[in-house]
Order: C-alpha cells, then structure tokens, then sequence
C-alpha cells in the first residue's frame, strides 16, 4: 500500500526550557483535505537541518492525544525536490 506524500513548507520552530526545538510545517498541497493545516514535525529523513521557510514534503500520521482524539504530525519530513 502506497501512503500520499504532501507538500509544504517549515513555518518555524518552539523551544522550551531545556528541551529540543519542535519544528512546524504548513500544507502546501491541493490535494490533501488537510491543506493549510499546521503540523508538528514528529520525524526527519536523513538527519535534514530544517530552516524556515524551505519546502519539504512529507507523510501525515497521527498520535491520540490527551482526550483519545487524533492529532495529525508531519512524519518522515524531507527536502522538496527542485524542478
């Protein structure tokens, strides 16, 4: 079974005290219900650098969060090829 690459770009990142940033990206991607949604970055293909603004594409999972309910996360997060 294939899964749906989407495409987007990294808005930026949140630190908290003594803990690693957590990086953001944005859908990008007509094609997926979730276009425009802000995703939390849950894991990086090839150890990437992230940087505001750059286009990646990515897998959506999703976590249960608090109160059982999905809570979608960019996973597998790489570089958007150019051309």
């Amino acid at each position: 079974m294939d899964q749906q690459r989407h495409t987007g770009f990294v808005i930026g990142y949140t630190t908290h005290s003594g803990k690693p940033p957590v990086w953001k990206v944005r859908v990008k991607d007509e094609t997926s219900p979730q276009n425009g949604a802000k995703l939390t970055v849950a894991s990086i293909r090839d150890n990437i650098a992230l940087s505001k603004g750059l286009n990646v594409n990515f897998l959506i999972g999703s976590v249960d969060d608090t109160s059982g309910q999905p809570d979608l996360r960019a996973v597998d997060v790489q570089l958007q090829p150019v051309g």
